[in-house]
């Protein structure tokens, strides 16, 4: 949501919230936007860090991380305007979550990311 906004800022457009959308949609709209964020940060990283990197390890050895930082940008080609930004946090996010043997960094790594999007959505709703 915060990317389309942002889009239609820049192109001139009419926000993608009316003004007149009662609160309570917005809080619901959010809500249910943050329990899907949070589900889907907490699926991708037991699934790809907790599970997938150890085994890339046995693989790759020390240089794991770059295989599944590059397996990992490649996952998120829906998104193919994300691919390059991406690849150097997913190398990092990786390396770290490595280093230390825990997902907790790419969890707080990857959550920390992708509310950046929502931020300036949740400044207009709030505001």
């Amino acid at each position: 949501m915060g990317l389309e906004l942002a889009v239609r800022r820049v192109e001139g457009q009419p926000d993608a919230f009316p003004s007149a959308m009662p609160l309570g949609i917005y809080f619901f709209m959010h809500f249910l936007g943050l329990v899907s964020l949070v589900c889907n940060i907490f699926g991708e990283e037991f699934i790809w860090r907790g599970t997938l990197l150890p085994r890339r390890e046995i693989a790759f050895g020390q240089w794991a991380f770059l295989v599944h930082g590059l397996f990992w940008a490649v996952f998120h080609v829906p998104v193919y305007w994300m691919i390059i930004p991406i690849l150097p946090r997913a190398i990092a996010l990786a390396f770290v979550c490595q280093r230390t043997k825990s997902i907790w960094p790419g969890i707080i790594g990857h959550l920390s990311l992708n509310l950046m999007g929502n931020v300036e959505t949740w400044l207009k709703i709030f505001s």
